[in-house]
């Protein structure tokens, strides 16, 4: 008999059982409460969600053209946001694919209409050409992830 075959089945069926734990009352959901959840709970295909209860990032402009600069040199943008929505925003992270971008960014909630900004800073050293330094931003928004870049070009040195 062919104990891997059974094994494996038995592995992929516990796979699949869901936490009770993790589960989403959407009647909640839709009534305002609990909706940060939806950040590391999923819903099913079948739940339906309010996008309209939520916080809502709307940025001034989300790329930032810099231009060319000399490599180096510190390139440095505030990306000015609203929370549009209907519940306070609550930022989690702001997170960029190498170490010469950092971001900054409010730890506080936001409240329905409150503007507030992301601060960036792009250290050029050792880059060359066309750069496109991308920051992505987890928060309570629907959907959780919103993408500001700065985009330009670092000629070499001299």
């Amino acid at each position: 008999m062919n104990y891997y075959w059974i094994f494996g089945a038995f592995l992929l069926l516990s796979c699949t059982k869901q936490n009770s734990e993790q589960s989403i009352d959407i009647k909640t959901l839709k009534n305002g409460q609990d909706l940060a959840k939806i950040i590391s709970s999923p819903l099913d295909d079948n739940d339906e969600l309010d996008t309209t209860q939520v916080a809502k990032m709307v940025f001034e402009e989300m790329v930032y053209f810099f231009g060319e600069v000399e490599e180096g040199e510190i390139v440095e943008k505030t990306f000015y946001f609203v929370n549009e929505g209907v519940k306070p925003l609550s930022i989690k992270d702001a997170r960029t694919t190498c170490g010469c971008t950092v971001p900054s960014y409010p730890e506080s909630l936001i409240n329905p209409g409150d503007k507030d900004s992301i601060y960036v800073r792009f250290d050029t050293k050792n880059k060359e050409g066309y750069q496109n330094k991308t920051v992505t931003i987890i928060a309570n928004t629907y959907p959780n992830k919103t993408i500001v870049s700065l985009k330009g070009k670092v000629n070499p040195k001299g």
